[in-house]
């Protein structure tokens, strides 16, 4: 039960790596077509998938701890914490991009230099690279499970 468990959230993070796929062909469809009023609705919708797939998760680390799972549970919550960080990035690099085509969204947020594009940037690969490495770790998990 606990390999089916696995590949359910190995499975949840592929749709969330979709989500963040889809979420970025969005911003690059309203910004080449100059629909800005459609980014909201499609942030509404982008948001809805992520709470969908976070709520799974949640489901899951719980299961696990009341199963007495505590290090499997630890390393999902490892992952939450690190795509909650992502998509504030992710959200951040997106106002960025936005700032180049609304003007009025500069006054509020404030210029932007190539070095916060640049520190943005290492911040979502420091992320990532945390949630690679944690879902090493589950995958390493399951094989000892499996042998």
């Amino acid at each position: 039960e606990l390999v089916t468990i696995l590949n359910t959230i190995f499975t949840l993070q592929a749709q969330r790596v979709m989500v963040y796929k889809d979420f970025d062909i969005k911003l690059a469809s309203v910004v080449s077509n100059n629909d800005m009023h459609l980014y909201p609705s499609q942030c509404k919708d982008i948001t809805d998938k992520f709470i969908a797939i976070s709520n799974n998760v949640i489901h899951i680390k719980e299961n696990l701890q009341m199963a007495e799972q505590t290090e499997l549970a630890n390393i999902i919550n490892t992952i939450q914490a690190a795509e909650k960080q992502k998509l504030m990035l992710v959200a951040a690099k997106h106002m960025d991009i936005l700032q180049d085509k609304v003007p009025s969204l500069q006054s509020l947020t404030g210029g932007k230099s190539t070095q916060q594009q640049v520190y943005l940037a290492n911040q979502i690969l420091e992320v990532e690279t945390v949630i690679a490495e944690a879902l090493d770790e589950l995958q390493s998990r399951k094989c000892d499970l499996i042998h």
